[in-house]
């Protein structure tokens, strides 16, 4: 069917802006009728109509690039579009007795809920059934519903509802197709589950439509505009809600699935650990918890590298605790999954077998330049009868700098050589006058080796392991046994940033 034949122009330059409604409805696509019952009715731009072009203007900006809607039709043009496909309830209906049933286009803009819900509804019925074979109209679809419903904003629940179900329809049909939706399809419908996922009628629906989402859009792209569309709501629902069912996410198609977005989500939830409201704080611990399982100690070295206050760091090691990590957690099968090429691709590269520590890059610290004094000197002073203290001060400032790294030692260029120098250091210390600090300086070196990856390790072990190996056999004192016999244990062992 023409434009012309629907009474809409299909010259380009009638363009209309997103969520502009023609002031008159189009002629229904059946045989035209001149008896009252069939005469199309004028229908009134409402002030809820309008707002959708100002909402737009004022959201341009949010996300521009995942929700560029430049490339969808005009209102008229996808009208024209959808009517072509004769789909049944789309035109205005006479009963029995001459009352007017209102069709799809007519009631989708009707300011009764009732018939905008009845007309959302019809449209997914027939998408259900229909929309394999018509997927190229889906943005078409898309402008329609949009410019008749504010953008998504609508607050009666029901009408909220049907378009959540119509949005999961919509990424279903998807699924069937192994297709990627539009990008602005995919946000919008983010949006909207976000903003209702707090209200208790409309849990269910939000939570059914992210996962449906996530299975045909790369779960970190539709998590990325999740955690930037809660940011913006106050209420402490939204954000409880949204952090169960963040939970169930992760158990469903597992944290790797989050590929390059992981930090940004658990900077999220971090955040959200602070928060004042208990609820929203006891939800954000539990999320910890399920991460933590699947991501281990690279998640507690993470933890380390953020400027957190104590509350924090304690509610945060408390859950870890109560939630032991699972070495095989990355490779289960998880009953969830996205399955378009787009996922694919990111699988292919890594995918469900990443290492915690590729999920969770935490950055590499060069050692010595980030101490204020100069720990080699310290450790290697031999001057006076108080010495000792000074050595002892130079292994403390290392030892300290050491548990603020939630990452992995710089081993590379100059971090490399002065970590040489101070891994040298402390090999001369092994032999100490004092002998006290002997185990001390054993302890510090197994500590500076967990700290590296698997050939760094060996690069310095060889440095330190025939010394650690003597005294762990030959020294008098069993706390210096004990502790060489510990140092050989940490500096063969695979580091904890690396699945430990």
């Amino acid at each position: 069917a023409s434009g012309s034949a629907n009474g809409m122009s299909s010259n380009p330059s009638s363009r209309s802006k997103p969520g502009a409604r023609p002031k008159t409805a189009p002629a229904p696509t059946s045989k035209p009728d001149n008896s009252a019952s069939h005469r199309a009715k004028p229908i009134a731009v409402s002030n809820r109509q309008r707002s959708v072009t100002k909402n737009k203007t004022e959201n341009s900006s949010d996300l521009s690039d995942d929700s560029n809607e430049s490339t969808l039709p005009a209102f008229d043009d996808a009208v024209s579009c959808l009517s072509a496909l004769r789909m049944p309830n789309w035109d205005d209906e006479a009963d029995e007795d001459g009352n007017t049933n209102l069709g799809i286009l007519r009631g989708i803009a009707s300011s009764n809920w009732k018939e905008r819900v009845k007309a959302i509804s019809h449209l997914t019925s027939f998408y259900k059934s229909e929309g394999g074979k018509h997927v190229t109209t889906f943005p078409s679809l898309f402008v329609l519903v949009r410019d008749s419903t504010k953008s998504f904003k609508e607050s009666n629940f029901n009408v909220a509802r049907a378009l959540l179900e119509m949005f999961t329809a919509i990424f279903d049909v998807h699924a069937t197709l192994v297709k990627v939706p539009e990008p602005c399809i995919c946000v919008s419908a983010t949006k909207l589950a976000v903003e209702k996922v707090g209200d208790r009628k409309l849990n269910q629906a939000s939570a059914a439509c992210l996962n449906s989402l996530c299975a045909v859009k790369q779960p970190s792209k539709v998590l990325a505009v999740a955690t930037r569309t809660v940011d913006g709501i106050k209420s402490p629902l939204v954000h409880e809600a949204l952090l169960g069912w963040f939970k169930s996410f992760c158990s469903g198609f597992g944290v790797s699935s989050l590929s390059t977005e992981t930090q940004h989500c658990l900077i999220w939830i971090l955040k959200e650990v602070g928060s004042n409201n208990m609820k929203v704080r006891k939800s954000a611990l539990d999320l910890i918890g399920e991460v933590h399982a699947q991501l281990g100690p690279a998640l507690q070295s993470f933890v380390k590298t953020r400027d957190l206050q104590a509350n924090v760091i304690s509610l945060v090691d408390k859950s870890c605790a109560a939630n032991p990590y699972n070495p095989g957690a990355q490779q289960v099968d998880r009953p969830l999954k996205c399955l378009t090429k787009e996922c694919a691709a990111i699988d292919s590269t890594g995918g469900e077998s990443k290492t915690s520590s590729s999920l969770l890059s935490a950055p590499s610290l060069d050692l010595v330049a980030s101490l204020k004094c100069d720990c080699i000197a310290q450790i290697s002073s031999t001057e006076g009868k108080n010495s000792w203290k000074m050595r002892k001060e130079g292994m403390d400032n290392v030892s300290k700098a050491l548990e603020r790294c939630g990452g992995q030692l710089s081993t590379e260029g100059k971090a490399g050589v002065s970590l040489k120098q101070l891994v040298l250091a402390l090999r001369s210390s092994l032999s100490d006058s004092q002998s006290n600090l002997k185990p001390v300086a054993a302890s510090l070196i197994g500590n500076l080796l967990s700290h590296m990856d698997d050939e760094a390790q060996a690069k310095f072990g060889k440095t330190v392991f025939p010394a650690l190996c003597t005294a762990s056999m030959n020294d008098i004192k069993a706390s210096m046994r004990n502790a060489s016999l510990s140092a050989l244990s940490l500096g063969t062992e695979r580091s904890q940033q690396d699945g430990g």
